[in-house]
């Protein structure tokens, strides 16, 4: 296979589409964006591999600073009633942890939720008190910028089920695809000041990919909304048409975010949660407006 069909051969993560576009080339990488289902991804060119980048939001994007994560622990004790342990996965979650604690959360921080080995997952489930220590369940996992900078979103999610206890609440923060602004201006060798996510989500791309993984989403939140269309301003045009191109200032961020509140969707994985045989569910576009199912007390 020559260079430009193993260029050609890359299929989308969420539904194996070959129908992707160059939204954006740097001097080693490039960021697509799939033709059929909307998921963007960033490509770095030598290695195959999107590089290691450091978890890090664009400048303006976010929900309202000062807050410390009111609004949020509040919608989360309401779709999950405290006591109860929360994890925060990311480097954001000073604030928000003394907030979650006063509503009576038991919460914990770590940067990277880091794979637990195979064998002590079997061992403890074999012997529950054969000497390993107790794995902890929690009912609340919150991923604020975690996803975007892993290497496999699949991969992560099943990590982070692992961790979450049979009704917990998984709660994913990211920023939106659309609020991304791609046209180049003028000329230059560097491309970027600043890191680029591996992934870029919208809410609908982030709701279909759960529900690949068995989760069903019952309540989304957005900051604020991004200023353009997803489909109207990405392409950098040139005097000759629309071809992506190097060089010029770095894409400038609008304040576009959202966060997804999500439960496992029993009925595409009855209790086998921890089952390491279970299979991805085939793709299943959402609808363009999501409608989050009912929460009952």
């Amino acid at each position: 296979m020559n260079t430009m069909e193993q260029y050609r051969e890359e299929r989308c993560l969420l539904c194996g589409s070959h129908d992707w576009v160059v939204r954006l080339c740097g001097p080693d990488f490039e960021v697509r964006r799939c033709g059929d289902c909307g998921l963007a991804w960033r490509r770095d060119r030598q290695a195959g591999l999107p590089a290691p980048h450091s978890a890090q939001l664009p400048e303006g994007a976010g929900f309202a600073a000062g807050s410390a994560g009111v609004e949020e622990i509040e919608e989360i004790s309401r779709l999950c009633r405290p006591p109860g342990l929360l994890l925060n996965v990311g480097r954001d979650g000073a604030n928000i942890l003394e907030t979650a604690r006063l509503y009576g959360w038991n919460p914990a921080l770590v940067d990277e939720l880091e794979e637990v080995p195979e064998e002590e997952f079997a061992a403890f489930f074999r012997d529950p008190a054969g000497g390993l220590p107790p794995l902890p369940e929690y009912d609340v996992i919150r991923l604020q910028g975690a996803l975007e900078q892993c290497r496999d979103p699949r991969e992560y999610l099943s990590r982070a089920d692992r961790w979450l206890g049979g009704r917990g609440l998984l709660v994913i923060g990211a920023t939106d695809f659309r609020a991304w602004d791609f046209p180049l201006r003028g000329e230059g060798a560097t491309l970027l000041d600043r890191d680029l996510p591996r992934w870029f989500f919208t809410p609908r791309t982030l709701e279909a990919l759960l529900l690949q993984t068995g989760y069903h989403v019952v309540k989304v939140s957005s900051g604020r909304a991004p200023e353009t269309d997803p489909g109207v301003r990405y392409w950098p045009l040139h005097d000759n048409g629309p071809e992506p191109r190097t060089g010029g200032l770095p894409p400038q961020p609008a304040a576009g975010t959202f966060r997804l509140y999500a439960r496992r969707d029993e009925k595409r994985l009855p209790l086998a949660r921890r089952s390491r045989d279970r299979q991805a569910q085939p793709w299943e576009a959402p609808n363009e407006e999501l409608h989050p199912v009912p929460v009952t007390a």
